[in-house]
């Protein structure tokens, strides 16, 4: 293949736009869907609905932060293929279809969380709660597969820490077992430990900080297109 016509500084500014972004990704996404909609949620319909009354407000900041992640994380996808571009055109595009597919199917997903503020009835709150909660989980077949490549081209190219790479391919396991196992086996899904997603967690996260704050280290090193 040909070499890639981004040089040093170019891979810089990219690697920690990438970081930066994914900061940023990491935390509005912790906001809405950890704190927000942990505070909303209950155990059944009639107080997950008189909870969402209580903090509407809240609800809604917590929908346009899922919309500050998804932003983010398009511009993450796209420095990311930048980036790794001139090590494996054909990786790097792949990353960035499953990770675009992925965003999407949360973008058509947030409309969902604005129903219980548009319709009554106490069940809608968690109804509509538990369908984006779903979707969520469904994004992780392609999630998953992203992180798997990009962790693949971080352990190949020699670019970024190994370990970094290799909590990435981690990560990508986790998201794709997990997503299988809830649509396949809900049952079984429920007695599999919540904190098996604490790898995407420390994957994606170790890889944003070390982006922002180190960049990236280009040796030469290329794959086969």
């Amino acid at each position: 293949m040909t070499q890639g016509s981004s040089s040093p500084v170019e891979g810089q500014a990219e690697a920690r736009t990438a970081g930066f972004a994914y900061l940023a990704t990491i935390a509005a996404g912790l906001f809405a869907e950890v704190y927000v909609r942990s505070l909303v949620r209950a155990g059944d319909f009639k107080a997950t609905g008189e909870r969402l009354q209580e903090l509407e407000q809240l609800h809604r900041v917590g929908v346009l932060a899922d919309g500050v992640m998804l932003v983010s994380y398009v511009v993450v996808t796209a420095m990311l293929y930048r980036l790794f571009k001139p090590f494996s055109p054909t990786a790097s595009v792949l990353a960035a279809l499953f990770s675009l597919v992925g965003i999407a199917m949360l973008a058509a997903a947030m409309p969902i969380l604005l129903l219980p503020t548009q319709m009554d009835g106490a069940s809608v709150a968690y109804d509509a709660l538990r369908a984006h909660s779903a979707a969520f989980n469904l994004t992780g077949l392609f999630f998953g597969p992203y992180c798997a490549v990009i962790g693949w081209m971080v352990v190949r190219s020699g670019w970024l820490p190994a370990w970094i790479g290799w909590l990435m391919l981690a990560a990508g396991a986790a998201f794709v077992f997990d997503a299988a196992v809830e649509l396949t086996a809900p049952s079984v899904a429920q007695r599999i430990p919540a904190g098996i997603m604490l790898i995407s967690l420390i994957a994606e996260g170790s890889l944003a900080v070390w982006l922002a704050a180190f960049g990236v280290q280009r040796r030469g090193r290329r794959a086969a297109a």
